[in-house]
């Protein structure tokens, strides 16, 4: 879990302010292959996170983009 909290440690605020939060509290709840998918989502540089959580782009993943819509749903419904 360190590994990963250290991995969402970005050069962009903005992506740190999501993913951080969804690390410690949504990773536990998520299957093993949705685990799999962050682990594989903190991988890509930031630009590319940051055009798909602000919906700029989409991942031509289709697993990828399915965590980033779970990632962004939780984010929308604290607003």
């Amino acid at each position: 879990m360190r590994r990963l909290q250290w991995q969402c440690r970005r050069g962009l605020n903005e992506l740190e302010v999501i993913l951080i939060p969804f690390l410690e509290q949504q990773y536990c709840d998520l299957s093993s292959d949705e685990q799999s998918t962050f682990e594989v989502l903190l991988a890509y540089p930031d630009m590319d996170l940051f055009d798909w959580f602000t919906r700029r782009a989409v991942s031509d993943k289709a697993d990828v983009q399915s965590l980033v819509e779970k990632i962004l749903s939780r984010v929308e419904s604290k607003f």
